[in-house]
């Protein structure tokens, strides 16, 4: 398949940054496709290396979705345990990773708890968190 960009033949080399979307997987629910799993390549970069990979979630009339990526993140961070196939929560058990999901998505509080948290242990300053002006 060929590659077409917006711009004619002269945007790849003027653009500072190209990134190639690639559509992994359909992402189904109880035998409805609910979304799409993408991979998005960073192709050209001027300001970063290159040819760095993300894969992604979207959920149709909703976006990216945030609930697989903070699950994800949590669970490697270890804010959220994860045992075998199943997920602690906020003491809730969950069996599998589309009831934890569907878990954050209907509880944003909890979800922006999380959020918080990571947030505070990634992006922590080296200073002991006070600010330097």
């Amino acid at each position: 398949m060929d590659e077409v960009t917006c711009g004619g033949n002269a945007l790849p080399f003027y653009s500072a940054i190209r990134l190639r979307m690639i559509r992994k997987q359909l992402l189904t629910t109880r035998d409805k496709i609910t979304g799409l799993g993408i991979c998005v390549k960073v192709v050209k970069n001027k300001l970063a290396p290159a040819a760095t990979e993300a894969e992604l979630s979207i959920q149709y009339g909703g976006g990216f979705c945030i609930e697989s990526e903070v699950l994800e993140l949590a669970c490697e961070h270890e804010v959220i345990l994860k045992e075998g196939g199943s997920y602690f929560i906020d003491g809730q058990v969950l069996n599998s990773r589309q009831d934890a999901e569907d878990y954050l998505a209907s509880n944003g509080d909890i979800l922006a708890k999380i959020v918080e948290t990571l947030r505070a242990q990634l992006f922590v300053n080296n200073n002991g968190g006070k600010k330097t002006d």
